[in-house]
């Protein structure tokens, strides 16, 4: 993976991850006020969630193009944001062993703690309520997250840190501040370790092909163990 440019750099990263962690606040609260008013629905529909998720999925898709074109050589030059076909087999793959995995990692959270890990999960998909609704949840979870994710993390956040610390210490860094800004504290070791393993396939391949490959078939799994 090439050094990062000199004119951009974690400082870069870290204002862009604090303004994702902003946006849903204002963008979202904007957009279900003018949809609902002071008469909010309680649980919130799924296309209501999807609005909270705009800003932040702005920042995260947005952000890195934007910071690469100005001070860069873009985002396909700085963050190997392509896609080659062997990125394909690969990705999806290591995605679903991934998953299958982690399955086993969470029997033992379950003998300390009372809950269920993937409760969160469940909840979203009982919201569903039409086809349509299905539609824009899995859009979300399988097209949308994976996407701007892994521009972000895998792309700028990695490559930032790797001048920084080398290449393991980023690696494990932005897997956890991936993990972290899920605000699940139940799926962050699963978070985690998907977001080392990721990283690791970045790392290998020069490019961000086989991640987004592995983030849809993660997801994608997911979302079917938990209909």
């Amino acid at each position: 993976m090439p050094a990062t440019p000199a004119r951009w750099s974690i400082r870069h990263a870290g204002a862009l991850w604090v303004l994702a962690q902003l946006a849903p606040l204002f963008v979202g609260g904007a957009i279900l006020a003018i949809a609902y008013g002071s008469d909010l629905p309680d649980p919130l529909p799924v296309r209501a969630l999807i609005a909270f998720q705009i800003g932040l999925w702005a920042v995260y898709g947005l952000g890195p193009i934007v910071a690469t074109q100005r001070l860069g050589e873009g985002p396909v030059a700085d963050l190997g944001a392509r896609v080659e076909r062997s990125d394909i087999g690969l990705g999806v793959a290591v995605g679903l062993a991934t998953q299958v995995a982690l399955i086993p990692l969470y029997i033992p959270i379950g003998w300390f703690v009372d809950e269920d890990p993937s409760q969160a999960a469940r909840d979203l998909v009982d919201r569903v309520s039409s086809n349509l609704e299905w539609g824009l949840l899995t859009v979300m979870v399988v097209v949308a997250a994976p996407l701007v994710e892994e521009l972000f993390y895998r792309g700028l956040v990695l490559r930032a840190l790797q001048p920084l610390t080398g290449t393991w210490p980023a690696i494990i860094i932005q897997a956890a501040v991936f993990a972290f800004s899920h605000l699940q504290p139940l799926q962050f070791i699963g978070l985690f370790v998907f977001g080392v393993v990721a990283g690791w396939l970045a790392v290998k391949t020069g490019r961000l092909g086989a991640s987004w490959a592995m983030h849809v078939a993660f997801n994608g799994l997911a979302l079917v163990l938990v209909s």
